[in-house]
């Protein structure tokens, strides 16, 4: 027993405290050990298993007593030439163009000057303070996007001999309040301009300019988040007609010029003349000046009480969308405006309904099929075309109880009797 556990000491201390790994993409060997509880992997920069036998010890000794840091594989490649080798080799079609735009734009804008073009930089601690910073601008969902590209980068860095392998540690999680899903009220163009004509210049108790806010917001649909962080002369010039959208103020960092109707110029003015350079609105609580004059008009213009009470700047987004895609075609425009890279993600935001359906019908053939006080659904099936009954026509079973059936739909009885009210 003594010779077996003399045997194991000896075994135990002839053992190497690393192993060796090769890449199977470059065939490049890796030292693997444990270190603080963490796996590392540093490249020998080699794949001859000779040579590596010789560096391993040294690279290994060298990390552990401290004398090892991060370097650049290949001495003197900037941060910026590794990556626009990165992005030749994953140039379309082998990944999608919009793919490829995603991570050329978050290199150029965000990690090559976060790190200074240089490698030597992108460390574990680094990258925990860019995330702790940059949760306080964008949302958790953005972050993990950028870390997603950063990662992709640095493995394939690392493969190559750029660099040697660094842990991307996870954004953490937001400890904020759980997002309240309020019903959105879906407004048309008379109730938007009723509401604005009925909102006071400014709010009762702080002044603040509330009918200014919403005209810009019912005009550009804007996000009144971005909206906020207006200033002047930074994004509007007294006597301009013009708008301009900045990265910082925009969610997307889609810089842009907008321009602006005379209503609109006319309540900026006004604004920026009285209170001089800075912010021109700022952010304030609207919700008591909207929704108490949306209430006073609420009969007049067919809001619920419901509708008011969960009215608030999203619905005007919203409404300014469907209203911009109901009276024009060019969808790239109203993308533009509201500042979205995708076209797909203005579709999200256009309402569907039957006017819609008919204005494209009315385009399609030339010829106005409605006069809008003619409804479709309250004439009598016998003057549809055998080809438009639907499956609830055609089968008695499927109608409600309080139709009257035998009046509604003439001839699809044949000999039978149903009970029916007649209303």
């Amino acid at each position: 027993c003594r010779r077996m556990a003399k045997r194991r000491r000896n075994r135990r201390t002839q053992r190497r405290p690393y192993q060796r790994w090769e890449d199977p993409a470059t065939g490049i060997l890796h030292i693997r050990f444990r270190h603080d509880g963490k796996r590392k992997a540093i490249s020998a920069r080699t794949r001859d298993p000779v040579e590596f036998e010789e560096v391993a010890p040294r690279i290994y000794r060298d990390y552990v007593e401290g004398r090892h840091a991060t370097q650049n594989g290949k001495r003197g490649t900037p941060f910026d030439e590794v990556a626009a080798k990165w992005l030749a080799e994953i140039v379309p079609p082998r990944v999608s163009k919009g793919d490829w735009d995603s991570c050329c734009d978050r290199l150029k804008r965000i990690w090559i000057p976060y790190f200074d073009n240089n490698l030597l930089q992108v460390t574990e601690v680094a990258i925990e303070k860019y995330f702790a910073a940059r949760l306080l601008e964008r949302s958790h969902g953005t972050v993990k996007k950028e870390r997603q590209v950063l990662c992709r980068f640095t493995k394939w860095a690392a493969k190559r001999g750029y660099m040697d392998h660094v842990d991307i540690p996870q954004p953490p999680d937001s400890k904020g309040k759980p997002a309240i899903d309020r019903r959105r009220v879906r407004l048309s163009a008379y109730q938007a301009e009723a509401i604005l004509a009925a909102l006071t210049e400014r709010t009762r108790n702080a002044g603040f300019p509330v009918k200014a806010l919403f005209t810009l917001l019912w005009e550009t649909g804007l996000r009144i988040e971005g909206v906020a962080k207006l200033r002047s002369p930074d994004h509007y010039r007294l006597g301009f007609n013009e708008l301009w959208i900045t990265d910082e103020v925009d969610k997307n960092d889609y810089s842009r010029v907008l321009d602006l109707t005379p209503r609109v110029t006319a309540m900026l003015d006004q604004i920026v003349a009285n209170k001089g350079d800075g912010l021109i609105f700022g952010s304030f609580q609207y919700f008591k000046a909207l929704r108490g004059t949306a209430a006073q008009i609420a009969d007049r213009i067919g809001l619920t009480s419901d509708d008011v009470r969960s009215l608030d700047a999203r619905d005007f987004r919203h409404a300014a969308t469907t209203d911009a895609a109901g009276k024009s075609n060019e969808i790239e425009g109203i993308a533009y405006t509201l500042g979205h890279k995708d076209l797909r993600t203005t579709s999200r935001y256009l309402d569907a309904d039957r006017k819609s359906a008919r204005r494209v019908l009315e385009a399609r053939f030339g010829m106005g099929l409605w006069d809008g006080s003619t409804d479709v659904e309250s004439e009598e099936c016998s003057n549809y075309p055998e080809s438009w009954r639907t499956r609830r026509d055609s089968n008695p079973r499927l109608l409600p109880p309080e139709t009257n059936a035998r009046t509604t739909f003439p001839g699809v009885f044949r000999g039978f009797v149903i009970r029916a009210s007649v209303p």
